[in-house]
């Protein structure tokens, strides 16, 4: 994303977020994170690309709309389909979604090597909101203590 390969940070991106507040700059550039603020639209832009090959996107958290698929050169604000996973490449694909369901999504390439190559990022949503709320079960406390 941006041409900067997501690498898993050390520490997760929510514990991160349960320890205190955050903002963007608590992020290594190579963790993706990029920190929305709440009930905000998010439209999100790929460009095209030379080959047709689609690269399946899948989004954690949230359902969005696609605005432009990649194999159309039109738009349609009207009544845009929801999905969690749309092609990316061809001739550019267009998103859009809302901030309503606070915490870190990851966002990746379905297809394996590519997300282990580092096509990924993580939609963190109303950081402020998920440290009050997000509830970690002892399981997750015994795996990741705080």
């Amino acid at each position: 994303v941006n041409n900067v390969s997501y690498v898993a940070p050390k520490d997760p991106t929510l514990l991160k977020v349960l320890a205190g507040p955050v903002d963007a700059s608590t992020f290594d550039v190579t963790e993706n994170t990029f920190v929305l603020p709440a009930n905000k639209t998010v439209q999100i832009q790929f460009p095209p690309t030379d080959d047709d090959d689609a690269h399946p996107l899948h989004l954690h958290g949230n359902n969005f709309w696609v605005i432009k698929s990649m194999s159309s050169d039109t738009t349609n604000e009207v009544n845009p389909i929801r999905r969690d996973t749309v092609g990316v490449g061809g001739s550019g694909t267009t998103i859009r979604f809302r901030t309503d369901n606070p915490g870190p999504w990851f966002f990746h390439c379905h297809i394996y090597w590519h997300r282990a190559a580092g096509l990924a990022t993580v939609m963190l949503e109303d950081p402020d909101t998920s440290r009050t709320t997000v509830q970690p079960t002892q399981a997750w406390k015994d795996l990741c203590p705080m």
